[in-house]
Formats: structure tokens, C-alpha cells, sequence
């Protein structure tokens, strides 16, 4: 996943383990969208290892002036996969996460990472497992360009 940094609402940000714990993101302004055409996809993930005993929630919310905030809509965690939505049609300028804890503590502090990204497989998200290639497989790779 490429993310661009103006468009980053976590970047391996910690999440205390305590249960009820929330973290703010940092505030997106939708100005420096001007790049991405179309619908707005937000995604975000658990950096590593899923926590094992809780799960954390996210909140999206919008502000017109970065001060009063609505919420949109809340995610909750699949696997490491926290939050993966369209951002709707009409939404306000400013952007941010609530990544909140729930009801039982982790198993350790967990590394969010979370941004607007201008394309993504949607139907892909929970059985997306990255695995390093083989060594064997990449110095064929490397013959085959020879």
C-alpha cells in the first residue's frame, strides 16, 4: 500500500493497550486532495501482528473549520485490517480517526497506520496475508531477466 504523506492520518501510531483507550489521528485537510479523482477510500491497519485478546475500533469524523466534529461512520477491526470505506460523496473539509480500544485490553500496544489512498481492492482486504519471496524464487527471477 502507498500512501502519500499529506493524505496520512497514522503512521505507525500507537495505540495504548489499556481497554477504553481512544488516540486521535492527525487531521486531514481535504485541500490537498486535489490529486485523487473520484470517490475518497480510507484504510487503515494494524502495523504487525493483529492484537490478540481486544480489538480496536475506528471512528471517522469530518469538521467545516477543524473544531466542531460529526461523526460519519465506525469500523471495526477485522484481522489487522481497522478501517476500509469510501469516504461518502458529501463530506466536510477537515478529515480524522478515533481509534478506540474496546471492552478488553490488548494483548500489547498496537502500530496504526491509516490514509486516503486512490485505489484499493476492497473484496481482497481480510485474506490479504504478504509473504516474502522465496530465495529460490527470486534467483530464478533474476536468470529469467538475464
Amino acid at each position: 500500500m502507498i500512501f502519500d504523506k499529506l493524505l496520512m492520518f497514522a503512521n505507525e501510531t500507537t495505540v495504548a493497550k489499556a481497554a477504553k483507550t481512544s488516540v486521535n489521528s492527525k487531521i486531514v485537510d481535504l485541500r490537498n486532495t486535489r490529486l485523487i479523482d473520484g470517490e475518497l477510500k480510507i484504510y487503515g491497519q494494524i502495523v504487525g501482528a493483529p492484537s490478540a485478546a481486544g480489538a480496536i475500533s475506528t471512528k471517522v469524523l469530518t469538521s467545516a473549520d477543524g473544531k466542531v466534529w460529526t461523526d460519519v461512520f465506525a469500523s471495526a477491526q477485522v484481522g489487522n485490517t481497522l478501517v476500509a470505506a469510501f469516504l461518502p460523496a458529501t463530506h466536510e473539509r477537515y478529515v480524522r480517526l478515533v481509534f478506540t480500544v474496546g471492552e478488553t485490553a490488548l494483548s500489547e500496544d498496537a502500530k496504526v497506520t491509516a490514509g486516503l489512498v486512490d485505489a484499493f481492492d476492497f473484496d481482497d482486504v481480510p485474506a490479504v496475508t504478504a509473504y516474502p519471496p522465496l530465495a529460490d524464487d527470486a534467483a530464478a527471477g533474476d536468470a529469467a531477466t538475464k
